[in-house]
């Protein structure tokens, strides 16, 4: 069933309000517009996207390698298709510094995605980063979520 009422404001405050309460949120995994609407109508509240699933049912191996571009357009696609907060494995951020972090969270907040979930390792060499590198993305992640009314995040 595509949405056709859903705004983003309705999905961030649902989301922030799965994460505040007594019940356990059970966020299962997609990769499809399909898969988030036999979620949905199984009842689930809430749908989190798989970064490997989602590369290699579009060709690519897992690490980045499927374009921000191209990931984005899925994102769309799925938050679309259902009523229920979608959140999005981002990997490291596909970003390498934090401006191309700020934009990407924009983009991401623009196509209604709810909610994120972003690594702590670098996607060029697999390490992890430093703890300051990964406190600052976070800080990035939230102040640009704070910039643009999007409750979700913070």
């Amino acid at each position: 069933m595509p949405l056709q009422n859903k705004t983003l404001a309705d999905s961030e405050n649902l989301f922030k309000n799965l994460h505040q309460n007594d019940k356990i949120l059970v966020l299962p995994n997609i990769w499809d517009p399909l898969g988030a609407v036999l979620l949905e109508s199984l009842g689930y509240a809430a749908v989190a996207t798989a970064s490997a699933s989602i590369a290699i049912s579009n060709g690519y191996a897992d690490g980045e390698n499927i374009s921000f571009k191209e990931l984005l357009l899925i994102f769309k696609k799925i938050v679309r298709s259902v009523k229920t907060p979608v959140t999005a494995d981002i990997e490291s951020g596909y970003a390498a510094n934090i401006a191309m972090l700020e934009e990407n969270m924009k983009q991401l907040i623009d196509a209604g995605i709810s909610g994120i979930n972003i690594e702590d390792s670098a996607h060029d060499d697999g390490n992890m980063i430093t703890i300051i590198e990964q406190c600052e993305k976070i800080s990035c992640i939230k102040n640009t979520a704070l910039k643009m009314k999007c409750s979700a995040f913070y």
